[in-house]
C-alpha cells in the first residue's frame, strides 16, 4: 500500500494533507493502541481477582524433541469456582467472563497444538 503503480515508493503527504495510506496507516495504529489497552484493562481486571496461575510445560513432539515453556500464566479454573457473587458479576459486567471462558476451552488444546508443532518441525 506504500507503493505507487510504478512499484516506487509512495507520499506520505500530499501537500500538507496525509495520502490514503497514511490515514489507513494511521487508522491501524489507533486501533492496535485502543486494542492494546482494552487488553491491558482486562488483564488487570482477571488479575485483581487472583485468577492467574504461573504455569510452566514440558512439551515431547512426535519426533522426541522436548520444548519447555516457561513464565506463561494460565486462568487458575478453582481460583475462579471460588470467586464471590460479586466478583463474579464483576468479571461477567466488564467482559472478562467470556474471554476466561474461551480461555479454559483453549486450555484443552494441548495435545492439537503439539501435534500441529511435530508436523511444522518436519517440514
Amino acid at each position: 500500500p506504500f507503493r505507487d503503480d510504478g512499484g516506487k515508493l509512495a507520499p506520505f503527504f500530499n501537500g500538507t494533507e496525509p495520502t490514503e495510506a497514511t490515514k489507513q496507516a494511521l487508522a491501524f495504529c489507533s486501533q492496535f493502541q485502543n486494542d492494546f489497552n482494552a487488553t491491558r484493562a482486562m488483564v488487570e481486571k482477571i488479575g485483581a481477582h487472583g485468577l492467574f496461575a504461573p504455569r510452566q510445560s514440558k512439551v515431547t513432539l512426535e519426533g522426541g524433541e522436548v520444548l519447555n515453556l516457561t513464565d506463561f500464566q494460565v486462568i487458575d479454573e478453582q481460583a475462579l469456582n471460588k470467586l464471590g457473587d460479586e466478583a463474579f458479576l464483576d468479571l461477567r459486567k466488564s467482559g472478562a467472563l467470556a474471554l476466561i471462558y474461551c480461555h479454559l476451552a483453549s486450555s484443552n488444546s494441548w495435545s492439537s497444538l503439539v501435534h500441529q508443532a511435530s508436523i511444522r518441525r518436519r517440514s
